[in-house]
């Protein structure tokens, strides 16, 4: 057999333009599949569309009688039954679902003095709708607020887990992060890259602020008191999780939201 120097081939190729070159990268996710990629050919877009959007369902689900539904009535709307308070949560993630390229501008507070009862659940809300490889969970601050943080690019939301921790100076830096249009991105050794930035922030707390210092001026700040009743519920949350994993609950509430007024 005849040996062939594949960078020959590929050289040829880059030649003939057979291969796609890009001029810069960023990031503009949208809704729909990617006919609806808004940037121009010459430039690569890492959102690559909502996995959802893919999926093809097997089943039927009435998002209403999944256990993801009593969890949000229960722990953000203090009821077993659809309220206002549950209404606006789910507005506000449809919202985004719906324009992925504008940003609310605001801090999302999950906030309650009692621990283990379901505040951090919300991010795997989160990934259900929007896919885990748009969402980023951060145990702290810190992780959020790095110099090196090209890999927290592309990302629809962010989610820091308490707080309290936190310095005055370090939660400060978060209000102008929620309102940029643009980040700059930096790999260590490598040029800082500035791309766009569309993603929502969101934390938990256990003071009413979420440890955020908040000023009387403040216009920033969303909060949502969490329901501590199904604290040591174990059971309950072994079955959240579980729909929290399930495609074909993920597609019904990805379909809900996305048609959502």
């Amino acid at each position: 057999t005849n040996e062939i120097i594949s960078g020959k081939i590929i050289r040829k190729m880059q030649q003939r333009r057979k291969i796609q070159r890009y001029a810069e990268i960023n990031f503009f996710p949208y809704l729909g599949d990617e006919t609806n990629n808004p940037l121009p050919d010459n430039v690569m877009n890492t959102f690559e569309g909502y996995p959802m959007e893919r999926y093809e369902a097997k089943t039927t689900i009435d998002v209403t009688k999944t256990l993801v539904y009593r969890y949000l009535c229960v722990v953000f709307g203090w009821s077993e039954e659809y309220n206002d308070r549950v209404g606006e949560l789910l507005d506000r993630v449809a919202w985004k679902l719906q324009n992925p390229a504008q940003r609310s501008r605001k801090i999302n507070v999950l906030y309650s003095t009692v621990q283990g009862i379901g505040k951090s659940a919300f991010f795997r809300f989160l990934c259900l709708i929007f896919s885990k490889e748009l969402c980023c969970f951060h145990s702290s601050v810190s992780q959020y607020d790095l110099r090196f943080d090209v890999h927290l690019n592309s990302k629809m939301v962010h989610f820091v887990d308490d707080l309290q921790g936190a310095t005055k100076s370090q939660t400060r830096k978060l209000f102008p992060r929620v309102t940029e249009e643009y980040h700059t991105y930096e790999k260590k050794g490598e040029t800082p890259n500035v791309m766009n930035e569309f993603s929502e922030l969101w934390i938990s707390g256990n003071d009413k602020a979420g440890s955020l210092y908040v000023s009387p001026d403040d216009r920033r700040v969303l909060i949502y008191e969490a329901n501590p009743v199904l604290k040591d519920k174990k059971q309950f949350w072994i079955n959240l999780y579980s729909e929290f994993n399930n495609l074909e609950v993920a597609k019904a509430w990805f379909d809900f939201l996305k048609h959502r007024d």
